[in-house]
């Protein structure tokens, strides 16, 4: 088993600082961090049309 497999601390997923702009003007996210662990879910909500990318 390899270190990152044995140490559930190390996320499988990381943003950081993330910016988001759909206007070049307006950030609708900004500064985001987040890191996604093995065995964690994540689920985006919003009303429809709010641009959630569809995932599995």
């Amino acid at each position: 088993m390899s270190a990152a497999t044995a140490n559930n601390n190390n996320p499988l997923v990381r943003f950081k600082n993330v910016r988001k702009s759909y206007d070049g003007k307006n950030q609708v996210v900004r500064h985001l961090n987040l890191d996604i662990r093995q065995g964690e879910f994540l689920t985006l909500l919003g009303p429809s049309g709010s641009a959630k990318p569809p995932r599995s």
